[in-house]
């Protein structure tokens, strides 16, 4: 997976502020990331879980339709552990061809999953 370090930025500053609660986005481009869309966490549990919300959703995929850009990635955090995905995370990513990208923003560690293979997948920044 390819990401702009504009779009890598945005995902670690959206996650950082969120803190003490997981935040969550799309990450979108074509053939690569260069679109951050940032979701409001709409979860019960929004410090254990995410769960966007209807409207910034929609916000989100108008803004891709507009800019002709691709869901690539659905991004979330950990507040307080590594970026692996949770069996929650197994169990609710359901976007075939869409990667899984979690953030530890205590670490600013990231990583990339693709949930249908079940393995990481590498992450390269490209930077301008």
């Amino acid at each position: 997976m390819i990401i702009t370090r504009p779009a890598y930025d945005a995902m670690l500053a959206h996650a950082r502020a969120a803190m003490p609660d997981e935040a969550c986005g799309f990450l979108a481009g074509r053939d690569h990331v260069t679109h951050f869309l940032p979701l409001d966490n709409a979860a019960d549990m929004p410090r254990t879980q995410f769960e966007s919300s209807p409207r910034s959703t929609l916000a989100a995929y108008r803004r891709m339709r507009e800019l002709n850009l691709e869901l690539l990635a659905v991004y979330h955090s950990h507040p307080t552990s590594p970026p692996a995905p949770s069996e929650t995370d197994k169990e609710r990513h359901n976007l075939p061809g869409v990667l899984c990208v979690i953030v530890s923003p205590l670490t600013d560690a990231v990583a990339a999953w693709d949930m249908e293979q079940g393995r990481e997948v590498t992450i390269q920044i490209e930077c301008p």
